[in-house]
């Protein structure tokens, strides 16, 4: 199911919310629809966020996949402007008390993955669990980078779970 980027959900509370951000062999769902068949998540729903500054535009894709795959989900997409771009870019959220250095590339990074956890923020602050794709720990970050991109993408809502495949599949299908 396609839900517009402009409907609010009225009941959040027996929600899994996961955000795919990279392709990572289809592990971060993989997990989400796992949960679901134990009896303590039963009841929860899963509910796949794409957004489309991550290139999920054309959520037909997804939707399409998702119906392979025999995932039953709700997939809603989260547009550029569901989230004023310009607030606080900038802020310093969840800096720690000591302050490094940030490097050119990682500050890019940084602004992109500040904005992707205001999505997160906002349209999971009453699921019972996020399920987030952990970025890939590149060589050019520095410690203190890495540990801010990931404070940036979570919620302080909601429980969440970073999940980080291999790039090998691991949802499949046949014709």
């Amino acid at each position: 199911v396609l839900v517009p980027n402009h409907v609010n959900l009225i009941n959040d509370i027996n929600i899994i919310s996961i955000y795919w951000l990279y392709d990572d062999g289809g592990v971060t769902i993989l997990i989400g629809y796992l949960l679901t068949l134990s009896p303590k998540w039963k009841q929860h729903k899963i509910r796949v966020m794409a957004l489309d500054c991550l290139g999920f535009d054309d959520c037909n894709k997804l939707v399409c996949l998702m119906n392979k795959l025999r995932i039953n989900c709700e997939i809603v997409s989260v547009k550029n402007n569901d989230i004023d771009i310009d607030q606080n870019m900038n802020d310093n959220d969840h800096e720690n008390d000591i302050n490094f250095p940030i490097s050119e590339f990682a500050d890019e990074k940084l602004k992109k993955y500040k904005y992707v956890g205001k999505c997160i923020e906002r349209h999971s602050s009453s699921s019972s669990l996020c399920i987030i794709t952990l970025p890939f720990p590149r060589q050019d970050y520095k410690w203190w980078e890495y540990q801010q991109i990931i404070q940036s993408l979570t919620p302080r809502s909601c429980p969440s779970v970073f999940v980080r495949g291999n790039q090998e599949q691991m949802l499949c299908y046949t014709l």
